[in-house]
């Protein structure tokens, strides 16, 4: 997937996109590019006004206050070359936002204007597609730093007061405090669709529309019936019924069938998208936090459950994975989850039920990253019904581990950071639960003695 991200557009004459090398530019001239882009996209709305007899704008204040500027460029716009730089050495697009009911205007209006000086910046060509890239050879006083610029035009809804809508301005934001730790703008537009699918997810099959079968596109046996996009928030699946109106199962599972997202009804209030979460109504800080990958994170924290957090980590680490294969950028993103929820393991990872449990029994210390061992006095009870997050571990264990094998590889691994104690005898690990106890007692090593009695708490200091 090309998101034309970084000054890399190519318009269909040949001309190519460079980016600007905005640390090599003086406090002067950095200072003049700035007010020159501004003289820009001013320009291009005079002109644009004189061919259409409208404004490309509501007003030109939203150009003057930075308004209709989106992504990383915004920010660009509001801070020093010191601050900027510390964090970014070049500029690649610079995203525009224009009402996309003005959008086959502007297609003419681009076409017609190739070679058309604006500002002292000349319009070379234009990439057209979901949005628009616009190349624009820049004055020479800015070479070598800026030569051929990016200048991304996107289009989106405006509101009756001439104003960006509100999640627009959301989905394209680029928050500074995820800049400066390298996380990118898309993380946060991935990450809530994530968390509608771990929130929403129910058991059920997905039906085809014209046949009773499932659907070869849903191979899982859950379906998330709501989800979040750049449109909004949506009821995604409808459940189906016979003509009684009795929900119909298939091989034990409710049955639903896709609504088409023509005939979908969006919610673009990001106050209805928080509550839709996290079930609340967000205060005015909990709200600003949405606009941020780190922001949303805390508020994971503070609403989800860590089956939820896993789960929602789960389905955006598959979908992150799909849209960039750049290391620096993936190992910034899943850091920074893995800081903030340590107990969080990749499907992958031979440790993952080992950090697992590990957090689950040390708490704090795991998170601290302190080589704090167990210390065993007389036997370890692993499930305590006292104790709901070890119970919740063995408990789930075809959700949390996935097998018997990995429930004794938890076992063993509680086993392994436990001091040496009980007289040299083997560890005792007290599984109580049925029938997933009763299969795990056929399947004992040499090190781990499970028992049955349940009757008993486990003493770690």
């Amino acid at each position: 997937m090309n998101l034309f991200e970084g000054g890399n557009a190519k318009a269909k004459n040949g001309a190519e996109a460079t980016k600007v090398d905005i640390k090599s530019l003086n406090d002067k001239l950095y200072e003049s590019f700035k007010q020159d882009i501004v003289k820009l996209v001013l320009s291009v709305n005079d002109k644009f006004t004189k061919t259409y007899d409208e404004p490309l704008f509501p007003s030109t204040d939203i150009v003057t206050n930075f308004k209709v500027f989106s992504g990383s460029g915004n920010t660009f716009f509001k801070k020093s070359k010191k601050e900027y730089t510390a964090i970014k050495s070049y500029l690649g697009d610079i995203d525009v936002q224009i009402n996309k009911d003005k959008k086959e205007k502007v297609k003419e209006f681009l076409t017609n204007n190739e070679g058309t000086d604006f500002a002292g910046f000349t319009l070379l060509g234009t990439q057209f597609g979901m949005d628009f890239f616009n190349i624009f050879k820049a004055p020479e006083k800015y070479n070598p730093a800026a030569t051929n610029i990016q200048i991304d035009f996107e289009f989106v809804q405006y509101n009756e007061n001439g104003e960006i809508d509100e999640l627009d301005v959301y989905i394209r934001n680029s928050d500074w405090d995820d800049l400066k730790e390298g996380i990118k703008g898309f993380a946060k537009q991935r990450l809530i669709p994530s968390i509608y699918k771990a929130v929403y997810a129910v058991p059920g099959v997905v039906f085809q529309n014209k046949k009773d079968l499932p659907s070869k596109a849903y191979k899982k046996d859950e379906v998330s019936y709501k989800t979040f996009g750049p449109k909004g928030s949506r009821v995604k699946f409808n459940q189906v019924k016979d003509e009684n109106g009795n929900p119909v199962s298939y091989e034990g599972k409710p049955a639903f069938r896709e609504i088409p997202t023509e005939q979908s009804k969006f919610n673009r209030n990001l106050s209805d998208a928080f509550k839709e979460m996290f079930g609340k109504k967000p205060t005015a800080d909990e709200k600003q936090k949405m606009y941020s990958f780190i922001g949303v994170l805390s508020l994971m924290k503070k609403y989800l459950n860590e089956k939820q957090i896993q789960r929602t980590y789960n389905f955006f680490h598959e979908d992150i994975t799909d849209i960039t294969d750049d290391e620096t950028v993936l190992n910034a993103i899943f850091n920074k989850f893995k800081e903030v929820f340590p107990f969080i393991y990749d499907k992958n990872e031979s440790l993952s039920f080992s950090n697992y449990t590990k957090m689950m029994l040390m708490g704090e210390s795991f998170e601290k990253k302190e080589n704090k061992k167990f210390v065993l006095k007389d036997t370890v009870n692993v499930f305590n019904k006292d104790d709901w997050k070890i119970g919740n571990l063995i408990g789930e264990a075809n959700e949390v581990a996935g097998s018997v094998e990995n429930m004794m590889y938890i076992a063993k691994t509680i086993v392994d950071n436990i001091d040496e104690g009980n007289d040299g005898k083997p560890a005792k690990v007290w599984m109580c639960g049925g029938a997933l106890r009763d299969e795990i007692l056929g399947k004992q090593s040499n090190d781990i003695d499970l028992m049955t009695n349940c009757d008993v708490s486990y003493p770690i200091d």
